[in-house]
């Protein structure tokens, strides 16, 4: 029987996306416009839960707040596994009316990405229809309510951001329960990251604990895979177990055991998650990690 007890289980609800940050390599995307169904979202919620699951979260290579069935996905969670967690990740654009009313109510843990102090800076990175004074207005109606998830904001750095990082931190750090600061992951090989040390076997692969149900249903070990090049399955077409338990979920596994899969021509070849980036991680009020100690496999939402 497979244990997924340790596992958190990520969901692209939806694609679609109202940014286009700079660093976000949605240009080679290949699936634009996608809205996971219903059917699909009830079987993995159920089958994930049945092997142990009990963390999910909300959001991939899209906006999960821009799914019209959001708040019904977060009912049928809530009402049938009073202890399933949900997470969610957010630009924050959408995140008023009922949409704000459906995250106070259901969601345990909520990510707002936010990459700028100034209107400008912030504008010129997350760009598209992420305007900063909307944004700011909706974190403000979140983090006034009494009741409402525990919130984290995170900051990653680019060279259009970069002189903004502490005026970020001192502002933030004292509205919301948490703060992150990262530098850039490379997207399995797309943008240039430092890349050094020696190959380490991926974690997250091995453990299953970063398994993410892409919007048509298919099954990735990774959500740095976004475009499903690696895919192990599709939860519309087998069980979960199946999937987990099949030659392509154990061939990749293998290959990273063995570390023959960073001569390999697959996309995990190319990513610095595999090499040394504790640098990653500039500043956190994690209690449970630590700066030149985690990288982002370490994550701890």
């Amino acid at each position: 029987m497979i244990d997924l007890r340790n596992a958190t289980i990520k969901i692209e609800n939806s694609t679609l996306c109202n940014a286009n940050c700079i660093m976000c390599p949605r240009d080679e995307f290949n699936f634009h416009g996608q809205v996971m169904s219903l059917k699909c979202f009830i079987k993995l919620v159920d089958e994930s839960y049945s092997l142990g699951c009990r963390r999910m979260i909300l959001g991939g290579f899209g906006e999960p707040l821009l799914d019209n069935n959001l708040g019904t996905r977060l009912r049928y969670v809530k009402n049938t596994y009073i202890d399933y967690t949900i997470s969610l990740i957010t630009a924050g654009y959408a995140l008023r009316g009922e949409v704000l009313d459906d995250v106070c109510e259901f969601i345990d843990v909520i990510k707002l990405s936010n990459y700028g102090y100034s209107p400008d800076v912030y504008e010129s990175v997350h760009r598209g229809k992420l305007h900063y004074d909307t944004i700011n207005e909706n974190i403000s109606g979140l983090l006034c309510r009494k009741s409402r998830p525990y919130t984290i904001m995170t900051f990653l750095v680019v060279k259009e951001n970069e002189h903004e990082v502490e005026q970020w931190k001192q502002h933030y750090e004292h509205i919301a329960d948490r703060i992150d600061i990262w530098k850039p992951h490379n997207w399995g090989g797309l943008i240039n990251t430092n890349k050094k040390g020696q190959f380490t076997p991926c974690r997250r692969a091995l453990s299953l604990s970063d398994l993410t149900f892409s919007a048509d249903g298919s099954v990735v070990l990774c959500c740095f895979d976004f475009n499903r090049k690696l895919r192990i399955g599709n939860i519309t077409e087998q069980s979960l177990e199946a999937i987990i338990n099949g030659d392509k979920c154990g061939k990749l596994q293998y290959l990273h055991r063995d570390k023959s899969i960073v001569n390999s021509n697959l996309l995990c070849a190319s990513c610095d998650q595999l090499y040394d980036r504790t640098d990653s991680l500039i500043y956190t009020s994690n209690i449970n990690m630590q700066v030149g100690k985690n990288s982002m496999q370490d994550f701890k939402e």
